[in-house]
Parts: C-alpha cells; sequence; structure tokens
C-alpha cells in the first residue's frame, strides 16, 4: 500500500537510491525537500534547488507530490547544467492531462543550442496517453529523421503513478527508455547527439523550454539527474527502493 503523506523521511527517500553521478535530487515527499514555498530542495550534494513558477500546489497523495495544472506551473533549477553527453533522468510521476493538443505533455523537456543548431531532450507521456516516449535530437525539426533518436512504448499512464527513466551515452549514441524500473526499449543512432551542446534556457520541470505552452498536466512526486548512464540494475534498483510509496 501507498504511504500515508509526511512519513517519508530524508533517510528513506536517500536509502535505496544510486548516488555515484547524482547531481540533481528533488522528492516533495519530504520535508527537507519540500516544506511549503515556492522552493524544492535538492537532497543530493549539489543542493540546486528549484523554484516553482506560477503557482504549483502540493499534494498529500502518495507521500507528497507537486501539482502542474497544465495551463502554465513549472519548476525551475538556475545554475543547473546537465550534459546532454551522458545522462540519467528518473522520476515518479501521475498525468492527469485529457485529451487534446498539445498531445505531449513532457515531465522534462529541453532546448540546446550549437552553431545555431537545435538539439532536444524529452521524457514523458504522448500522443494522448497512448505511449511514453524519451526523445534525443539533432538538428530538430529542420534535420532529417536520422538525426533522432527516439524510444517509445505503448501504453497508458492516464491517472496511473510510474516510474519512468531515460538514459543517454555519447559514446555508444545509445538512447534507453525504462518504466516501473524495466528497461522497455533502446536505440542507438550515430548521428546523434551534438557534443558539448549549451542549454539555450534556464533547466526547468513540467514544460518543454523550446516551446510555449507545451506544460506537463499532473504530480510530480520527485525527479532526479544523473551526470551518466546508470546500468539497467541500478534503474531498477532505484525503482525498487520507492515503489512502496506509491504501492507499485
Amino acid at each position: 500500500m501507498a504511504i500515508e503523506a509526511g512519513t517519508s523521511t530524508y533517510y528513506q527517500a536517500k536509502r535505496g537510491i544510486v548516488q555515484d553521478g547524482l547531481v540533481l535530487h528533488l522528492d516533495a515527499g519530504v520535508k527537507e525537500s519540500y516544506s511549503g514555498g515556492t522552493t524544492w530542495r535538492d537532497l543530493g550534494l549539489s543542493k540546486k534547488n528549484a523554484s516553482l513558477i506560477n503557482g504549483p500546489l502540493f499534494t498529500k497523495e502518495r507521500g507528497g507530490g507537486i501539482v502542474f495544472d497544465g495551463v502554465n506551473d513549472k519548476v525551475q533549477v538556475s545554475n543547473f547544467f546537465l550534459n546532454p553527453d551522458d545522462f540519467t533522468i528518473s522520476s515518479f510521476y501521475m498525468s492527469d492531462f485529457t485529451y487534446g493538443v498539445p498531445s505531449r505533455r513532457p515531465i522534462f523537456g529541453m532546448y540546446f543550442s550549437l552553431s545555431s543548431v537545435s538539439n532536444i531532450i524529452w521524457l514523458g507521456p504522448a500522443y494522448n496517453h497512448q505511449y511514453i516516449e524519451a526523445t534525443v535530437a539533432y538538428n530538430y525539426p529542420a534535420g532529417s529523421t536520422n538525426t533522432i533518436n527516439r524510444q517509445t512504448h505503448i501504453g497508458g499512464s492516464y491517472k496511473k503513478t510510474n516510474h519512468l527513466a531515460m538514459s543517454y551515452s555519447f559514446s555508444s549514441k545509445t538512447l534507453k527508455l525504462y518504466r516501473n524500473g524495466s528497461l522497455i526499449n533502446s536505440g542507438t543512432n550515430n548521428n546523434m547527439f551534438a557534443h558539448n551542446a549549451i542549454p539555450t534556457f534556464t533547466f526547468q520541470l513540467g514544460e518543454y523550454n523550446g516551446t510555449t505552452g507545451i506544460l506537463f498536466h499532473g504530480n510530480m512526486y520527485n525527479f532526479s539527474v544523473y551526470n551518466r548512464q546508470i546500468s539497467d540494475n541500478e534503474v531498477a534498483q532505484i525503482y525498487n527502493s520507492t515503489r512502496h510509496r506509491f504501492g507499485l
């Protein structure tokens, strides 16, 4: 069963979580990370605290989460740089948007620029809950399809708590997509990804920062970033160490 609100401790949040390469660790169910207001504190060593923008609310469900309204709510992490060469993104979330436009509602979407070429990283539900999707793309959308590495999985996520993770390695050009601790899709594209691309906008959650109006609608319970492509076993470890909180 899912735990009651407020019973997730700092120790529980970190116990079992992979620490090697962890550069951002936000968890709304832990008072040391979120205790009200507009600051969502980083539990990791970097202490890159996040700011809640436009009034996201707090929910006690599943021990605690941040509620995004799908209109203009977002979370920004200033002075935080995601290295697009090697990374892993992990989050427990519940999507609550209805069918319509836009059909993609990202947990995370980042726009990068290198020599006037557009590059993106994307993770979240897509096509009105019919898919979940992880994407890295070079020269997008101007480039041909061979400059896109997109991994998808058919399966609705509407009003269901899920754990999603994506990982990417520049050396192998491999993108992996995970759901609830299991690898569900992976692919390699040697045309990818732009090396040393620089973020064009502030790192943020709940909105693709390259286009206005593409926002997440639902609850985000935690969010973590690693500066390396962690292993399949490590993703499973992250999921299994936290899943009981969500009744999974």
